[in-house]
């Protein structure tokens, strides 16, 4: 009868769940296999239309299964998102200013190199100390590597300074030879001074003719010799990297101050890492 009519016996136990002849369900109603939708198929040939499907019971299954499986994969990604935020909150880099005239990305890749060999993560960066002390106010750095003692007052930020000495160094006045001996004997001179640079900022208060160079003391010593400014103000270190004073030039110290790093107050507890990586850089780049 069920092929006469063009649908197979498997196609009516698909479309209609399998009853007995009185109208009750199977032993067990149990339709777990294709092979015993078929027998009841054959066994049951008066079929009421008022059943469900054989195949649909499967079919409910599955879907749940699917979205008990969708829901667990759903919650775990919900909770490993919530997760991640206090794993980087536990791994925070230390986001550390450099100066930006002796830093390439080699002395910052060496540096946040040696950071990490003494157990701290560090983002370097360079920047002027003028942007740095800006950027300490707004947040957006968490410490300086070789600032002077008087950084704290300047940026208005409770910091504490690393136990390394950095070095001592002498701020200079350079100028052509003759009666100039101090910053009080220039009148109408031009005086450069490298922009950024927050050591000489007491030192020129009062004084109105002066031009801020950036590139630092090498674009200042350009400057000199080309006539375009008189006077200019250095310090040793930087005088040394770009060859010292000119034949007919003089240098006259100015100011003296001690250079150390220095983190925000929050980070104290991270002060002897700190000062042992900076010893390790220290020892690289003088070496």
């Amino acid at each position: 009868m069920f092929e006469s009519a063009g649908i197979s016996r498997w196609s009516i136990c698909v479309f209609r769940r399998i009853v007995s002849p009185n109208g009750s369900k199977g032993p067990n109603n149990a339709f777990a296999t294709r092979e015993n939708c078929l027998v009841s198929v054959a066994k049951n040939k008066n079929m009421p239309n008022t059943v469900g499907v054989c195949m649909a019971r499967f079919s409910r299954y599955r879907f749940a299964r699917t979205c008990v499986f969708a829901t667990i994969c759903f919650v775990a990604l919900l909770l490993s998102f919530r997760l991640l935020p206090s794993a980087s909150a536990d791994e925070k880099c230390l986001r550390i200013a450099m100066p930006e005239i002796y830093s390439d990305q080699q002395k910052l890749d060496l540096y946040q190199q040696v950071m990490k060999d003494a157990g701290l993560c560090v983002h370097a960066m360079a920047l002027p100390q003028i942007r740095a002390i800006a950027a300490l106010r707004s947040g957006r750095i968490d410490g300086v590597f070789a600032a002077k003692n008087d950084l704290p007052d300047m940026a208005k930020v409770a910091m504490v300074s690393g136990e390394v000495l950095l070095g001592s160094i002498a701020g200079y006045l350079v100028v052509r030879d003759g009666p100039i001996e101090s910053i009080s004997d220039l009148s109408t001179e031009v005086l450069g001074v490298p922009l950024g640079a927050t050591w000489c900022v007491g030192i020129v208060e009062g004084y109105t003719n002066i031009v801020k160079v950036p590139r630092g003391t090498a674009m200042l010593q350009e400057m000199l010799a080309e006539g375009r400014i008189d006077a200019m103000l250095a310090d040793a270190y930087s005088l040394g990297l770009t060859g010292g004073v000119a034949d007919g030039y003089k240098a006259i110290q100015v100011d003296h101050f001690d250079v150390h790093s220095w983190l925000k107050v929050e980070f104290a507890d991270l002060r002897p890492k700190f000062d042992q990586g900076t010893s390790a850089y220290m020892a690289l780049v003088n070496r």
